[in-house]
């Protein structure tokens, strides 16, 4: 080696020793410094393309990656540091094509397999970097920060269950990294496992308190399960300790929505807006803020400046569908809902949403066609799945035993028992399982059909089916009407009339509320309050069939109402409720169970209904073609309760009881 040689060498050792020590100025002087005197040289051109990226110079340092690979070749190092600035520009497409030449020039190199893996999640390419991730694994096994990673590019995947092994091996022999805890969480989260999940999230917590991605995760956990209150808690945490997440923000917007803040919910919507954050997003959440506010043209304007933004947005589509239905445009609705099955034909929520549409509109053999689409969520395969028998399809029953199942509310459950005799008389044995609180009062449903529990083992059958898809599956496109077809226990009604005493008034039975966890139910159950001109008549006596939900409320009203709740029985949903209606002049009711129990009971039965209801009560009538003895009573516009009370009171004020 020559002496100009040796002080070459020299050189780069000091430009090395210079980067080292953080000196990247030193370091890159020394670099140009060789590569003025030698332009050619390898290790200069390198090192001074990784000063500059790790001074965040990226684009100057990839023009100097692209020369050294041009004069070096595939060299593993160079890809490798070529990717990382790839990277760091955002240029994930060129930055995984460097990683992975660089790990198949020296397949030894964990690091690029690792970053390989990173970049592919990066790309939402999870089974490239599930790929990655196994060959780090096959080389250092228990590295951690690769099987949580591996357990993200699952997850992505939809192999929630295969990345929640690999959470929970980490977890039990390192229960304090709280990364892999959140990771854990919402892995659980995606499973539906909602009490572990806030056990995972609550872990990552204990370790690090102010981890705000756990306490932004932690909050999905309560909005899915409609914990409004502690939802907000948490992202409101999640925004003291990152200001910028625009994704709390929108799902603090959510929970004020579901709790009918809604001016609080337009204002966090509107800074996204004015910041331009997700602004598809936001403007389509503003939307669903002003649907529930009754605003419907502004918010169809605000869909459509979110939909010039993101065309193909299958949520946008749906939202704006729905909230045409809501402002009574049936045919638009069911038009904008067949415009986002074209971009997601296999959308179950979609086929549903518009299944409702169309029977709202009285369109029932493609409506309840639609509705099957049901069928298809993770939660009724599963239940299905569990069940004996082959699916039915409507084919010949002949002598087979049919098994009938119920996926939905106790109303749903009560309006549609209806169609059991008709299948009797196709199969051989009808058997209906049912919600454990209804079989008692099923019992007086006059059919062949055995009434069990779903509590109870089932029983063997040849075929089984959903309930509500009888009318599907029996081709009767038309609503199967019926008179009363359940009774109260005499025994029980017996007791109520004496518990309920002389009758010196007309006798009205009441109920406002329905089940707080049903995702319209802020639309169709009334607050309290808004009866009380109703219910401070004096000429009449009102009783509450409410037993549990709602009852928090009579503290508030001013009105005569007698509450029975602690007497009803706990066991047997509406077994009292029946019996005590059998003294009832008339049941007066929002949109629960209690008018599918009136109804089906043969007793006068008024529904108070918001302008858009449920698709069961279709729109512009004032009867039901499910309850003869119904009569409906509709807002006129969107959360007008005050009218539907007054015109329910010009309506009594007609009625001769006695």
């Amino acid at each position: 080696m020559t002496s100009k040689s040796s002080s070459l060498v020299q050189t780069i050792e000091q430009a090395v020793e210079a980067h080292n020590s953080g000196d990247l100025n030193g370091a890159a002087e020394i670099c140009r410094a060789i590569l003025k005197s030698k332009p050619q040289d390898l290790a200069a051109l390198h090192l001074l393309a990784v000063v500059m990226s790790d001074a965040g110079l990226n684009e100057q340092a990839v023009g100097f990656f692209e020369s050294a690979l041009a004069l070096g070749g595939p060299d593993s190092a160079i890809l490798h540091n070529y990717g990382v600035a790839l990277q760091a520009l955002g240029q994930l497409d060129q930055a995984a094509r460097a990683f992975r030449h660089a790990a198949e020039a020296a397949p030894l190199r964990t690091d690029s397999w690792y970053n390989l893996g990173e970049t592919e999640l990066l790309r939402d390419n999870p089974a490239a970097a599930i790929l990655a991730f196994e060959k780090v694994l096959e080389q250092n096994p228990g590295s951690t920060e690769a099987r949580n990673n591996l357990s993200i590019s699952l997850r992505k995947d939809g192999r929630s269950e295969d990345a929640l092994k690999i959470l929970q091996a980490i977890v039990t022999s390192d229960p304090k990294d709280a990364a892999v805890q959140n990771n854990l969480g919402i892995t659980l989260t995606e499973l539906n496992q909602f009490e572990e999940a806030k056990r995972a999230f609550q872990a990552a917590l204990a370790v690090e308190a102010d981890y705000a991605d756990a306490h932004y995760n932690l909050g999905n956990v309560y909005l899915a399960e409609h914990d409004y209150e502690a939802a907000a808690e948490c992202y409101l945490k999640n925004r003291e300790l990152a200001p910028d997440n625009g994704s709390a923000a929108y799902h603090l917007a959510i929970c004020r929505q579901k709790q009918k803040n809604y001016e609080t919910a337009l204002a966090l919507l509107n800074q996204l807006i004015d910041a331009e954050d997700n602004l598809s997003l936001a403007l389509g959440g503003r939307a669903n803020v002003r649907r529930d506010m009754g605003q419907f043209d502004e918010a169809l304007a605000d869909f459509d400046t979110a939909l010039a933004l993101s065309p193909d947005d299958k949520a946008l589509l749906g939202n704006k569908a729905l909230t045409l239905k809501h402002a009574g445009q049936l045919a638009a609705a069911i038009s904008t809902y067949r415009d986002a099955l074209k971009i997601d034909p296999k959308s179950e929520q979609l086929h549903s949403n518009l299944a409702q549409a169309l029977l709202l509109d009285g369109q029932f053999e493609e409506g309840w066609r639609e509705f099957e689409h049901r069928l298809q969520t993770p939660s009724l395969l599963t239940k299905r799945n569990s069940l004996p028998g082959a699916e039915w399809q409507g084919e010949v029953l002949g002598g087979k035993h049919l098994l009938l199942w119920c996926e939905q509310g106790l109303g749903d459950t009560i309006q549609f028992i209806r169609y059991v005799n008709p299948v009797v008389g196709q199969a051989g044995q009808v058997t209906l399982m049912c919600p454990d609180p209804l079989v008692r009062l099923f019992q007086s449903y006059v059919s062949e059909c055995v009434i069990v529990s779903e509590s109870e083992t089932p029983p063997d059958a040849d075929f089984n089916a959903p309930l509500m898809s009888l009318p599907h599956l029996l081709q009767q496109p038309d609503i199967a009407r019926n008179e009363a077809y359940l009774s109260a226990e005499p025994d029980l009604a017996a007791h109520w009339v004496e518990k309920l005493g002389e009758v010196e008034k007309p006798r009205i039975g009441i109920a406002w509320q329905g089940n707080p966890n049903y995702e319209a139910d802020h639309q169709r159950s009334i607050p309290i309050g808004s009866l009380d001109p109703l219910l401070t008549l004096p000429n009449y006596q009102f009783v509450s069939l409410q037993k549990d939900l709602g009852r928090e409320q009579l503290a508030g009203t001013a009105g005569n109402l007698i509450d029975w709740g602690d007497d009803l029985d706990r066991n047997a949903a509406f077994i009292d409720s029946a019996a005590i209606m059998t003294s009832l002049d008339l049941v007066i009711t929002s949109d629960t169970a209690i008018p599918h129990l009136a109804g089906a009971l043969g007793r006068p039965v008024w529904l108070m209904l918001p302008k858009t209801p449920d698709w069961r009560w279709l729109l512009g009538r004032a009867d039901s073609p499910w309850y003869p003895g119904m009569r409906i009573f509709r807002q006129a516009a969107a959360n007008d309760w005050p009218s539907v009370v007054d015109q329910v009171i010009e309506a009594l004020a007609q009625e001769s009881f006695f």
